[in-house]
């Protein structure tokens, strides 16, 4: 009975990795081709994908707020400011930077405040949410752009961003990030490659469930106010609208860059946070799993909820695989407990080397996987550890 049982859970967790990483995008693949099919097929007119017809499109110029967080953020908040400034939009745009910070931040921000430019600085650190919550209330824009400060946008990315919310059944947008490390050089280029074309497949069946709070827009009046204990905000603003039956889309146009330090271990405690925040969010907006909401369920699914139960898959895998290997003997089965091992040994390598982007390709992609997972686990413990503000720190430091 423990052979049969333990052969089912290594089936079973095997089925799952593979359909969560390769199968759920092929999936998504071919339910693109046949959607844009039958579009076509009903009326050679129809428009499925994100962007809303060019005569609207050119008309579609509501005056926008950028908002951006920021705690300690000296390093680079000129650089961002300077970029805000080169921003190339038809319509009003300001940009308020909100800060608790208490270094040098706040007064390089006074220095280039301007017309369009504006400070709001806070007396205390009450979370990332809250500080969000306070700037909404400070912002004159129809449309909200959510940004951080190590993010730097293309000149037309906040068009690029704003275009697709000229169609009312669109809730929120976000765009295309490049991430970069202090040099310049790309870092996690092959997963967030593979991410940004999941998010790119979604969008064209009409919506997706991923954003990235560095370039994000909604309009004002749809913002809903956020609790101070969310503890991934920009995935709370996107469930917010996905619930009340609106698209999130994936602007592929709208492109930026955004910093980070290309070491596993110092964006170690961001991930964990970023893993409490997701199963936070799976256990307030679980009515998305119900199959009736359709495309939105299965990404919220497949794309979120199984990703975020991959360390206990993973663990209970290789248990299973441990066990049949040794009540059930067989070379399938022992080659297979071999392949997992020799991934975890590559992973264990590129975790120990001083910066995973520097090894070789075969070690940083297991690295970058198994750290993301036991991230995960370690969110999940400090998701159950109960509710809690928290606050946020820069994500090109782990200092307090």
């Amino acid at each position: 009975m423990l052979v049969l049982s333990s052969v089912v859970a290594l089936v079973a967790g095997l089925t799952t990795l593979v359909y969560t990483y390769v199968g759920y995008p092929l999936l998504l693949a071919v339910l693109s081709v046949v959607d844009s099919s039958d579009s076509s097929d009903a009326d050679p007119g129809a428009r499925r994908d994100a962007d809303p017809p060019d005569a609207d499109a050119d008309a579609f110029a509501p005056s926008v707020t950028m908002v951006v967080a920021a705690h300690n953020e000296e390093d680079v908040v000129e650089e961002k400011l300077d970029n805000t400034r080169a921003i190339e939009y038809d319509g009003a745009f300001e940009c308020i930077v909100v800060s608790d910070s208490t270094d040098r931040t706040d007064d390089l921000v006074r220095r280039h405040a301007g017309p369009d430019t504006r400070l709001l600085a806070l007396d205390e650190r009450r979370g990332k949410s809250h500080a969000l919550n306070r700037a909404v209330e400070e912002a004159d824009g129809d449309v909200l752009v959510f940004s951080d400060a190590n993010t730097m946008y293309e000149p037309d990315a906040v068009a690029e961003l704003v275009a697709p919310l000229a169609d009312d059944s669109v809730g929120c947008t976000t765009g295309s990030l490049r991430l970069v490390d202090e040099e310049g050089s790309t870092t996690e280029s092959a997963y967030w490659t593979y991410e940004l074309t999941i998010r790119k497949l979604e969008s064209k069946l009409g919506t997706t469930v991923s954003v990235n709070g560095g370039m994000l827009a909604l309009r004002r009046e749809e913002y809903r106010h956020l609790p101070e204990q969310a503890l991934a905000d920009d995935l709370v603003v996107a469930l917010q609208q996905a619930a009340a039956g609106r698209r999130v889309v994936f602007a592929e146009d709208a492109r930026g860059t955004e910093r980070t330090t290309g070491d596993l271990w110092s964006e170690y405690d961001r991930r964990v946070r970023i893993g409490a925040g997701n199963y936070q969010a799976l256990a307030w907006f679980r009515e998305l799993l119900d199959p009736r909401n359709g495309v939105v369920a299965l990404e919220f699914a497949s794309h979120k909820a199984l990703r975020w139960c991959m360390p206990a898959v993973l663990l209970a895998t290789l248990v299973a695989n441990v066990t049949v290997v040794v009540l059930a003997p067989s070379a399938p089965a022992a080659a297979l407990l071999g392949a997992q091992l020799s991934c975890y040994g590559l992973a264990g390598v590129g975790m120990a080397s001083e910066r995973a982007r520097s090894s070789s390709s075969l070690v940083a992609l297991p690295a970058y996987f198994l750290s993301m997972n036991l991230a995960f686990a370690a969110g999940f413990r400090k998701f159950l550890s109960g509710p809690g503000v928290e606050v946020w720190k820069s994500t090109r430091s782990v200092e307090e």
